[in-house]
């Protein structure tokens, strides 16, 4: 079946966000500043976009151990649940997406890379999850 899914890449300053509608590739969306109205913020993109499943980056090293940031994205994560319990919520793995999401960007020749580099790297996430 297919679903709307929206991918997050959870940073301490700024969430980038993909769509993936119906399972196709995903598509930048848009860059929330995470703030005090991040889940309020989401929650509206989460019902503007129809969304049934959402993929968290979950930050890790690149051997797979985790960070500082994992617990604060795993919290993230749990307090998403917990207002949607209706929307399936997934951590999926995120070592590398920032770096290939900039080396992307600049082969696609954008101007102003860092303004859609968490966007980019929400997308990655999501591709990441479907393969």
């Amino acid at each position: 079946m297919a679903s709307n899914i929206l991918g997050v890449d959870f940073g301490a300053k700024r969430v980038g966000l993909a769509l993936a509608v119906a399972e196709a590739a995903p598509q930048r969306l848009s860059t929330l500043p995470n703030d005090a109205q991040l889940l309020a913020a989401l929650s509206a993109q989460l019902a503007d976009h129809a969304i049934d499943t959402v993929v968290v980056g979950l930050p890790r090293n690149l051997d797979g151990d985790d960070t500082a940031q994992t617990a604060v994205a795993r919290a993230f994560a749990a307090r998403l649940r917990a207002a949607h319990p209706e929307i399936q919520v997934i951590l999926q793995d995120e070592a590398g997406t920032s770096q290939v999401a900039r080396e992307r960007l600049i082969h696609q020749k954008v101007r102003d890379v860092a303004a859609v580099l968490d966007q980019e790297a929400a997308a990655i996430i999501v591709e990441d999850f479907l393969a």
